[in-house]
């Protein structure tokens, strides 16, 4: 799986191929449901103002205030926490979106995003071995992709600002 993984992720060439490829990936092969995917903005459309941009949600919650609000808790997860082993604030966070656990993205030591999703059925510990070692590789796989669309977009903007004529004013 981990082979697939890498194959379908290095072909993901914008945020929106990630977000299917995980939504295709804990709902068909590890049967659990994706809440929320969220990056940080400057990762991937380098906008100002928001820090974080929700991808996919499935839920009508006020997205920005719920955010804001978690922000400061989210650079601080560096692997996969669950409902149980989480600080309060991420338990609110988990349990305003009915989900019991939270996935990082990280490259370099940075947290680039990350995914909520929940369990299977109404167990909090609904996680087997097979899963956590799907989550380890997840966390830097997916930040891996999310920092190589960055450059991806890099590159393309600047041979866009290449290619583009000079203007002389008269």
């Amino acid at each position: 799986l981990s082979l697939e993984i890498d194959e379908k992720l290095s072909q993901s060439y914008e945020s929106k191929d990630i977000v299917t490829f995980l939504q295709n990936l804990f709902q068909k092969q590890l049967q659990l449901s994706p809440s929320m995917v969220v990056v940080d903005s400057n990762w991937i459309d380098q906008e100002q103002g928001a820090n974080y941009q929700i991808l996919y949600s499935d839920s009508d919650m006020s997205k920005k205030k719920t955010l804001k609000k978690y922000q400061s808790e989210f650079e601080t997860i560096k692997q996969t926490n669950f409902y149980d082993a989480s600080s309060n604030k991420i338990k609110e966070l988990l349990d305003n979106n009915s989900s019991r656990g939270i996935l990082p993205f990280i490259f370099s030591g940075k947290v680039l995003g990350f995914i909520l999703f929940q369990g299977r059925g109404t167990n909090k510990s609904s996680f087997n071995e097979s899963d956590h070692l799907i989550f380890d590789n997840l966390t830097f796989q997916v930040g891996s992709a999310i920092e190589r669309i960055k450059i991806y977009k890099e590159v393309l903007l600047s041979l866009i600002h290449i290619s583009e004529p000079t203007r002389r004013t008269p």
